[in-house]
């Protein structure tokens, strides 16, 4: 049933565009509540941060303006706004908000430059191809951008792997503890956990994780029961990782784009 469902393009983008909403929902209800690094002497003062702006236009009044204190949370409100537009279905006015909706994600993505993750990085890619795909919609371009999008996260997940599984201490769970660690150091009791957990633990774990997101390349060609397991193991490890990382719209992000990869697998394992 769930794979008969994500065969379809008119249910893919459906899924895909509420988990993205949530991701963007997540981020800016993060930043609202992180509102002090973004304020004078913050940590995200826009005073320090407009000198890595390539931007011009953004390090004159414009830039003061939308990135004040009040202008940041003013823009992350007006991004929670929107979101219910965009989860609609295609209507007249969707190209406008969605093109609405890339502009302010954009203004906020400039100004979070030093905070990005992966997640914030797919989030760009499905909106910008969500608004290509709206540009040339009598061509019925719904299938394309959405293998599109399942081979960026094919590409994201194995590049992943390839740059750890060169790295003996990935293989070994150094790397991993070492990562769930100082991600949240200011966090005592969840520092308390992961440190009282044995060590053979993340010996056995981290190499999943690698030999997972290496056999993403296949998943394609997968029959779809081992598919879904695929995916089941996918589930596992983005809810866990975004919850132990704090990598709060990382969860949304990568289980809607996850429905992609099936869609992938219905249009390329009936040939094989």
């Amino acid at each position: 049933m769930i794979y008969n469902y994500f065969s379809n393009s008119v249910n893919i983008l459906h899924f895909l565009k509420i988990f993205i909403a949530l991701s963007l929902c997540v981020s800016s209800v993060q930043n609202i509540n992180n509102s002090a690094y973004f304020s004078s002497g913050g940590l995200m003062d826009w005073a320090v941060i407009k000198g890595f702006s390539r931007i011009t236009l953004l390090k004159g009044k414009l830039g003061e303006y939308l990135y004040n204190k009040k202008g940041f949370i003013a823009l992350n409100i007006l991004r929670i706004v929107i979101l219910p537009f965009f989860c609609q279905s295609n209507n007249e006015l969707f190209f406008f908000n969605l093109l609405f909706l890339t502009l302010v994600n954009s203004l906020i993505y400039i100004r979070t430059t030093m905070m990005h993750n992966a997640a914030d990085q797919m989030n760009n890619i499905v909106l910008i191809g969500l608004l290509i795909s709206q540009i040339f919609v009598k061509i019925n371009s719904s299938d394309l951008v959405i293998i599109f999008f399942g081979v960026t996260l094919i590409l994201n997940y194995f590049t992943s792997g390839i740059s750890k599984f060169h790295q003996k201490k990935w293989h070994n769970g150094y790397y991993l503890r070492e990562t769930l660690i100082h991600r949240n150091i200011e966090n005592p009791s969840y520092l308390r956990v992961i440190k009282k957990i044995d060590k053979r633990v993340f010996k056995l774990s981290s190499p999943v994780v690698v030999y997972w997101q290496l056999s993403s390349v296949f998943t394609p060609f997968l029959p779809p029961a081992l598919l879904l397991v695929f995916l089941f193991i996918g589930l596992c490890f983005h809810v866990s990782t975004g919850i132990l990382l704090g990598l709060n719209n990382f969860i949304w992000t990568f289980i809607g784009l996850m429905s992609t990869l099936i869609f992938i697998n219905s249009k390329v394992y009936p040939f094989l």
